[in-house]
C-alpha cells in the first residue's frame, strides 16, 4: 500500500517528482499554502511535508499540530538556517537541494527522533555539519577567473606572434 502524504507546498513539480521516484510506493496529496481548508484534508497515518516560506513557517506549523500528530517533514530553502520551533519528535528537517529517492527513503522510513543537542542534521545530509554556500560561489569565481588567464595568455601569445 502507498504511504499516504500531504504536500503543502507551491512547488508545482515536488509531489508530481515524488510520485515518479517513489513509483506507488506514495501517494500524494497536494494543499496549496494560499488555501487552508476549514477540515484537515489529510488522514491520520499520512506523512506532511512543509514547504513553505521562513516568513509562513512558523504559522502552518502550529496549523498542522493543531490537526495532524503524525510524522512532519519541513522542507528548507537552499542556505537557510534550521527554524526554531517547538519541541517535535515526529519533525524532519531537510534541506535544498536534496535527491528526492532521499525524500521518498524517509516518506517509507521516517528516521528516529533527533536529539535536541544535535546541531541540525537532516536527514538529506548525514554530516552534522550545515552546508557552507560560501563554497558553492568560490568554485565557479575560481573556474571563471582561469577561464580568463587562459585567454589573456593566448591573446598575448597572439600578439606575440602577430610582431615577431
Amino acid at each position: 500500500m502507498a504511504e499516504p502524504v500531504l504536500l503543502i507546498s507551491s512547488d508545482s513539480f515536488l509531489g508530481a517528482g515524488l510520485e515518479a521516484v517513489a513509483r506507488g510506493r506514495v501517494q500524494v496529496a497536494r494543499l496549496d499554502p494560499a488555501r487552508r481548508p476549514a477540515v484537515w484534508p489529510a488522514e491520520p497515518a499520512a506523512t506532511v511535508i512543509l514547504d513553505v516560506t521562513a516568513r509562513q513557517r512558523q504559522a502552518f506549523h502550529l496549523w498542522v499540530r493543531r490537526h495532524h500528530a503524525g510524522p512532519l517533514v519541513v522542507v528548507l530553502k537552499p542556505g537557510e538556517r534550521r527554524p526554531v520551533l517547538a519541541p517535535d519528535p515526529d519533525l524532519v528537517v531537510v534541506a535544498r537541494p536534496f535527491r528526492l529517492v532521499d525524500l521518498v527513503t524517509i516518506l517509507e522510513h521516517p528516521p528516529a527522533p533527533e536529539d535536541p543537542a544535535t546541531p541540525w542534521p537532516t536527514a538529506a545530509s548525514p554530516h552534522p555539519d550545515p552546508p557552507r554556500p560560501g563554497r558553492r560561489v568560490v568554485v565557479p569565481v575560481l573556474v571563471g577567473l582561469l577561464v580568463l588567464l587562459v585567454l589573456a595568455a593566448a591573446l598575448v601569445g597572439a600578439s606575440l606572434n602577430l610582431h615577431g
